[in-house]
């Protein structure tokens, strides 16, 4: 993601209820590789939801679809990150 979630960071999400605003920060499954994906949305059009980590200076060069979400970040930790990634070896 980059600035306000840095890569690494360990994050609570949410489930939607509703459908994300622009500018909210969401998580999704990106196919076909199946990782998760923290990003920010900053648009939609008729096949779903554009997204960019804040880092980028561009969108993502695909779409999210409704059924790939997972939610929306409601806390991030870098530090907890680090730290799981320190004890994993």
């Amino acid at each position: 993601m980059g600035y306000t979630v840095p890569a690494g960071s360990v994050v609570a999400v949410a489930p939607l209820g509703e459908e994300p605003a622009v500018g909210e920060i969401v998580a999704y499954r990106q196919r076909p590789a199946g990782r998760v994906i923290v990003h920010r949305v900053v648009g939609r059009d008729a096949d779903g939801m554009r997204t960019r980590g804040d880092a980028n200076a561009s969108p993502d060069p695909f779409v999210v679809s409704e059924d790939d979400l997972l939610g929306r970040v409601v806390w991030a930790s870098p530090l907890l990150g680090r730290l799981a990634r320190l004890l994993r070896g």
